[in-house]
């Protein structure tokens, strides 16, 4: 097989639809999103673990995210971060554990430290918050795929405590992009995937944790919860898990103060019984009549009476224990309740006796407790004594038990809301870090929620005021274009790795893992340590058996090894320690290797515009992908490329080794299908006018200034270019006048139209062979004309000026800006340019240049920027 005859088909769980056909049940449907949240979260878990320990099940996983999703079995959309997040906070797994599961999802189990070649995680470090890993803006092929590789890499080492986010900014992106990703992973692996911030900045979800959180049920008593206030958070929830509210240090005195007015009026009416009670016994004789004079006046007494209490209440205090009757404790007449309808309905609400209690001190009105003929009462003092006895034990039981009610969370937190007028507090998981603070007040923590579709809190977990003063709230990854201008970072997210093959400019208070290299792709750079890695723990889809025998094949020759063969058995004795060394702990799996070779190639073909840009280090990479590609489709080791034959120091060796390279049939097979479909889609933007803006989407801010566009053509696409032209070039235009509104320092733009030639004898007899360079300058910015001067000054200087130039065009109306331009072409560029007058919406400079002489924004354009 061809390595660009590989298919990489979509893949399931086994029993997949019985799986999700379970989530469909109306019995899984009744139940609340927490419970249906943790079981999908649990099942996927398990059909993890249920696999074997060997396994790459990336795939598997993105297709049971898009399933729940399809199927509505959750409240939102589901997806990887949300399962990490619930795997790092809710599975109860070590690190370890975790870095199994994850292995088993992307591929690659390896010790962690092996991964300091891309992250700085040494000595078992986690970085707090959330971890991303991001192309740049807007995302091009290159950097797609390198961001895409770091995040399974990060993902697998586990960087972050929190989440590992892989970050495509502006979502999805052009089919040539996104093609080889939708093939191996299908379309859904950008929406169950990747997150698209245009700026990195951290919210609540990539901030909270389950540290120190503690929840509660409402029928918790607020008493059992009085250490560690400060540095614990209380959050009470309903019997379903529910967020209702939080339990602070504070509102033990401001709650405990409204139920204190309840407590001192059931104490000041334990002391009128009392007195009340000892006066009646005081009297010589007592008749049926005065006791039940004392009864109606206990009972009947009004909880607000004020002559009940032993200490005043001020009206502010009077009107607080009427709403908590009224409110809270749901008596409607409030203050004016009698103590007696305040016992039976307590009675109902909570465990408390106070029927009892009423009976057992009715017992003294019992007619055979008094004289028929007097009616006075004939029992002795001691047994009217031992009666009240029984009577108020009932009453101080009561007492007790009814405070064990109005101790209850629920109780507490409805005093918070209703009396004292405090309103829910927590932030939502998108909650940025300003109104994290902002709500935290003079807090130390605060809950993050998320409500379903009922409306419903779900707690997802605590923010704690130290956790927003660490020295980071989150870290990032970078790859390709490693610089502010093209990646947007908020202050508080810092830098700990990075690969470039570009000019770079980096500041992080973090150590840094950095790779910058003077490369033609970012993935040769990835590629190179990639290789570190696997060496030490792949066997390329080979077996000790099939590798000792091609060992013995090799040295059974009796003739002299040849370079070829030495180097096939120095990688087969490789191959046989990463066994040993990887023993049935450690694995990568074979597929998880070649996508991971393929997406490089695919990048490194794009970047290199089909090897024409490259040099000596990137054909290396690309042999040795290319040989690790076909040794594990044959299952033995193969070299099919090597530069061996090449004298690194000839220029005309360079260009026979590319040539070579792109007449391999395996590199052939490999690139005519990408570029047949590539041809095809550039052909369909350029004649759907609602597809133009694909043709710049390739846009690079660089410099902080200077807007840098790139159209890659091939031959057979010049001539839908040359009929199209005009309306790519009023597009064009417009894009410019877009990017102007959103970053308003904008005021050099630059379109490269450049032809991607496959061999030296790509030519169309049909069509003019130039490709043209459009230059557009902000009229309404002083600068603007400027950096045009700067850049043609510095082009002038270049070694291949003027020979690339084969006429240099002002297009556009006749304007002052129009006349501007032509002086800047013939005064810096030192040509004399044509003037075509035209109806562009405004003039531009268009320099008709030989085809393919350039092609790489990075040599030809990068260096000769304003800055």
């Amino acid at each position: 097989m061809l390595i660009g005859d590989i298919e990489f088909g979509s893949k399931s769980f086994r029993d997949i639809e019985t799986v999700i056909s379970k989530f469909s049940t109306p019995q899984f449907q009744e139940s609340t999103s927490i419970e249906r949240n943790s079981a999908v979260n649990r099942t996927l878990l398990e059909l993890i673990e249920s696999e074997p320990r060997h396994s790459f099940l990336l795939r598997e996983v993105i297709d049971y995210a898009q399933r729940v999703t399809d199927q509505h079995v959750l409240d939102g959309n589901y997806n990887l971060t949300a399962f990490e997040r619930w795997l790092n906070q809710h599975a109860e797994l070590s690190n370890e554990e975790q870095r199994v599961i994850r292995g088993k999802i992307i591929g690659k189990y390896v010790p962690r430290d092996e991964y300091q070649i891309f992250f700085p995680i040494g000595h078992d470090k986690y970085y707090p918050h959330s971890h991303y890993v991001t192309a740049h803006n807007p995302p091009d092929l290159d950097s797609t795929t390198g961001s895409f590789i770091g995040w399974m890499d990060a993902f697998g080492c586990k960087v972050g405590n929190t989440l590992t986010v892989w970050n495509v900014p502006q979502g999805e992106p052009s089919p040539l992009i996104s093609h080889y990703f939708n093939l191996i992973f299908t379309p859904k692996v950008f929406t169950r995937i990747a997150k698209n911030k245009v700026v990195i900045s951290p919210v609540a979800m990539d901030i909270v944790n389950q540290e120190r959180l503690h929840r509660v049920a409402c029928s918790s008593d607020i008493r059992d919860f009085q250490h560690n206030r400060n540095t614990t958070h209380i959050i009470v929830v309903d019997d379903d898990g529910f967020f209702l509210g939080d339990w602070r240090i504070s509102d033990v005195d401001s709650v405990g103060r409204i139920q204190r007015l309840l407590n001192m009026s059931i104490h000041s009416y334990e002391k009128l019984i009392i007195s009340s009670y000892t006066e009646l016994m005081s009297h010589d004789s007592i008749t049926k009549e005065d006791c039940e004079l004392f009864l109606n006046s206990v009972f009947n007494c009004k909880i607000g009476n004020p002559k009940l209490r032993f200490q005043r209440y001020n009206i502010t205090d009077q009107e607080s224990l009427d709403k908590y009757l009224r409110i809270v404790l749901k008596l409607e007449n409030g203050s004016d309740t009698s103590f007696i309808e305040f016992f039976r309905y307590m009675d109902k609400i909570s465990k408390s006796i106070y029927g009892q209690f009423i009976d057992t001190i009715k017992l003294m009105l019992a007619p055979e407790n008094f004289c028929p003929d007097t009616g006075k009462l004939t029992l002795s003092r001691a047994h009217i004594f031992n009666l009240f006895h029984q009577s108020y034990s009932k009453l101080t039981e009561s007492i007790q038990l009814g405070r064990d009610y109005y101790d209850r969370m629920d109780v507490a937190l409805a005093v918070k809301k209703d009396i004292l007028g405090h309103t829910l507090n927590y932030v939502s998981t998108k909650a940025e870090p300003t109104e994290i603070l902002q709500k935290l007040r003079g807090y130390q923590h605060i809950t993050v929620c998320f409500p379903d579709k009922k409306g419903r809190l779900i707690p997802v977990g605590v923010i704690h005021r130290n956790d927003l003063h660490k020295d980071s709230l989150g870290t990032v990854t970078l790859r390709d274009f490693c610089n502010n201008d093209e990646i947007k970072l908020a202050k508080d997210v810092r830098v700990i790795s990075a690969i470039d093959h570009h000019r770079s400019e980096m500041n992080s208070r973090e150590c840094m893992t950095i790779t910058i290299a003077d490369v033609q792709s970012v993935n040769v750079l990835l590629a190179e340590k990639a290789f570190i890695i696997n060496d030490l723990y792949s066997n390329c889809n080979q077996s000790l058996h099939s590798i000792d025998e091609q060992i013995k094949s090799i040295q059974s020759n009796d003739k002299h090894l040849e370079p070829t063969e030495l180097r096939q058995l120095a990688r087969l004795m490789q191959k046989k320690q990463a066994i040993y060394r990887s023993g049935s702990k450690y694995f990568i799996h074979p597929e998880r290797e070649i996508i991971e070779y393929t997406l490089m190639l695919n990048a490194i073909v794009d970047d290199t515009d089909l090897f024409n840009k490259c040099g000596w280090r990137d054909l290396k990479a690309i042999a040795d992908v290319v040989n690790r590609m076909k040794s594990i489709i044959c299952g033995r080791e193969m070299e099919i490329l090597s530069l061996e034959p090449y004298n690194k120091n000839s220029k005309s060796d360079l260009r026979k080794a590319i040539n070579d390279f792109l007449n391999n049939e395996d590199i052939v097979s490999f690139y005519k299908n990408i570029f047949e479909h590539r041809r095809l889609m550039i052909d369909e933007w350029m004649k759907n006018p609602s597809q133009h803006g694909y043709c710049f989407e390739d846009r690079k801010i660089q410099n902080e200034f200077c807007a840098v566009s790139q159209l890659k053509l091939f031959p057979e696409n010049k001539k839908s270019f040359i009929k199209h032209r005009s309306e790519l070039l009023d597009d064009w235009i417009a894009s410019n006048q877009l990017v102007k509104r959103k970053t308003s320092v904008v005021d050099f733009f630059l379109q490269m139209n450049s032809t991607i030639q496959i061999n030296s004898t790509d030519s169309d007899d049909t069509t003019e062979t130039y490709d043209e360079l459009w230059f557009n300058i902000d009229d309404q910015s002083e600068q603007g004309a400027s950096r045009l001067r700067q850049f043609f000054d510095a082009l002038v200087q270049s070694d291949k000026y003027p020979d690339f130039i084969i006429q240099a065009r002002v297009e556009g109306p006749d304007n002052a800006t129009n006349k501007l331009l032509s002086a800047i072409v013939e005064n810096n560029l030192k040509i004399s340019p044509v003037s075509i007058k035209t109806e562009n919406a405004e003039p531009i400079i268009c320099l008709r240049i030989k085809t393919s002489s350039m092609n790489s924004r990075k040599a030809d354009i990068t260096p000769y920027l304003p800055k």
